[in-house]
């Protein structure tokens, strides 16, 4: 007997985590069929299916609803704070998650550096910082993209900062420490088209 996982990401191979399916299978190995069979508008199944495949041809199929697939982002997510265990944080719940990049930036400096020279899908910038503070790189990332959403993170509340956020277009302020479900929400909702 073999077991096809049938993914809609070709590049996702071998990687399911379904404990149902591994309890049911343990000792087998998982080997990714590629996309599976195009649904009648045209679209690819969201949800990824196991197809075991018996001695005799027959097959049966069971769906895994804990695998979490790579997100759909073209350009990377930065993360800009100056607390290093901050952005690693944040970096490993989205890859958790299914993001597959996602950029880190210690300060303000670094990142107007590297929105120059990079597309980003997502931006999330710690508001206190030092020597440039979060809504100053707000203000400097907007001379090279205007459009990139930005969500501002902090652990005070300033209403003057918030408000000049608002004014150069930040879509939303996170509260530290974090609520993880309401980050990944935030995240979610510029990301994923309504």
């Amino acid at each position: 007997m073999s077991i096809i996982c049938k993914w809609h990401i070709e590049d996702e191979k071998n990687n399911c985590k379904c404990p149902v399916v591994c309890d049911l299978f343990s000792g087998h190995t998982l080997q990714c069929s590629g996309k599976p069979p195009e649904e009648s508008g045209g679209g690819h199944t969201l949800l990824p299916v196991l197809q075991v495949v018996q001695n005799d041809g027959s097959t049966e199929t069971y769906p895994c609803r804990s695998y979490t697939p790579a997100r759909v982002n073209k350009d990377p997510i930065l993360v800009v704070d100056d607390d290093e265990e901050v952005c690693k944080t944040i970096q490993q719940i989205l890859k958790v998650e299914g993001y597959r990049e996602i950029h880190t930036a210690s300060s303000g400096k670094e990142a107007v550096a590297r929105i120059k020279v990079m597309k980003y899908d997502l931006i999330l910038i710690d508001v206190r910082m030092p020597e440039m503070n979060g809504v100053e790189t707000l203000r400097e990332i907007r001379k090279y993209d205007e459009k990139v959403p930005v969500a501002m993170m902090t652990a005070y509340e300033d209403m003057d900062l918030a408000q000049e956020a608002l004014h150069l277009g930040a879509y939303d302020f996170i509260k530290k420490p974090f609520d993880f479900d309401y980050l990944k929400a935030s995240i979610l909702s510029k990301l994923i088209p309504t």
